[in-house]
C-alpha cells in the first residue's frame, strides 16, 4: 500500500489557467487552444482524442511539474508524461463541470509491459485534491494534496488497454466502471463535493502508456 500511495504523490499542485509550473518552480505560458473538442468513440460535454502534439499540454488542460512530476505532453501516442518513463498529472482547468460529474478515458499500452499508474479523476482542484480511479490497482482513491489517502471504492474493474474506464461522482456515491466490459463497483465518500476532471499518467513501468481518449460531463 505504501508503494501505491507513494506512486500517487502529486505534491501541492498550484496551477492557474495562465501559468504552469515548468520545473523548479518556474512558470510557462499555456498555448491558446480551443476549450472544447470532439472525439469519436468517447462521450461527454468535453471530449478529446489528444490528436495535436503539444509539450506541455495546452489549454483547457494544465499539468503539474512539481515534486518529481514531469508534467504532461501530447505525443503521437496520446497524453503522456513530459519525459519518457516519467509521471504527470493533468487537470481540465478550462472547462466548467457540474458537481455531479463523470470522466472517462481510453488508454493504450504495448503488450508485455506492466502498465504504470494511470487513472481518470473527478472533482479535482488545482491543489491535487479529488477522486481518481486507477484500473491498475482496481480501486478508486481519495487524493489529499496529491496523496492517495483512502480507497472508498475497491473491487473496481482491472486494467485492459483499449477499454473505456469511467469514474462518476453523484452526491456521495462514487462508481468506477469498465464501460467496454460492462463491469463496475461503487462506494461512498463525502470529502469533495465539486471540482473538475483530470487524469494521472505515470509511464515509469511502461513508457508506451498513453491516454488516447478522454471525455468529461
Amino acid at each position: 500500500m505504501n508503494q501505491i500511495l507513494s506512486a500517487l504523490t502529486l505534491g501541492a499542485v498550484l496551477l492557474t489557467q495562465s501559468a504552469i509550473s515548468a520545473g523548479g518552480g518556474g512558470t510557462q505560458a499555456l498555448a491558446n487552444a480551443p476549450t472544447a473538442s470532439t472525439c469519436a468513440g468517447i462521450t461527454g460535454t468535453y471530449t478529446t482524442c489528444f490528436d495535436t502534439v503539444q509539450n506541455p499540454i495546452a489549454s483547457p488542460w494544465a499539468s503539474s511539474t512539481v515534486d518529481g512530476y514531469t508534467g504532461v505532453q501530447v505525443t503521437s501516442r496520446g497524453a503522456q508524461s513530459s519525459s519518457a518513463g516519467g509521471k504527470g498529472f493533468g487537470i481540465l482547468s478550462g472547462v466548467s463541470l457540474p458537481d455531479d460529474q463523470s470522466a472517462r478515458m481510453v488508454y493504450a499500452a504495448d503488450s508485455g509491459w506492466n502498465v504504470g499508474i494511470i487513472g481518470v479523476c473527478v472533482r479535482m482542484d488545482v491543489y491535487g485534491n479529488g477522486y481518481c480511479f486507477l484500473p491498475g490497482v482496481t480501486a478508486s482513491y481519495v487524493l489529499d494534496t496529491g496523496n492517495g489517502t483512502t480507497t472508498p471504492v475497491t473491487g473496481c474493474p482491472g486494467t485492459a488497454a483499449g477499454h473505456t474506464f469511467e469514474l462518476s461522482a453523484v452526491g456521495s456515491t462514487l462508481t468506477c466502471k469498465d464501460l467496454t466490459a460492462g463491469t463496475s463497483a461503487s462506494g461512498t465518500d463525502s470529502r469533495y463535493g465539486s471540482g473538475t476532471a483530470g487524469f494521472i499518467v505515470d509511464d515509469t513501468g511502461d513508457p508506451t502508456t498513453a491516454i488516447t481518449k478522454f471525455g468529461a460531463s
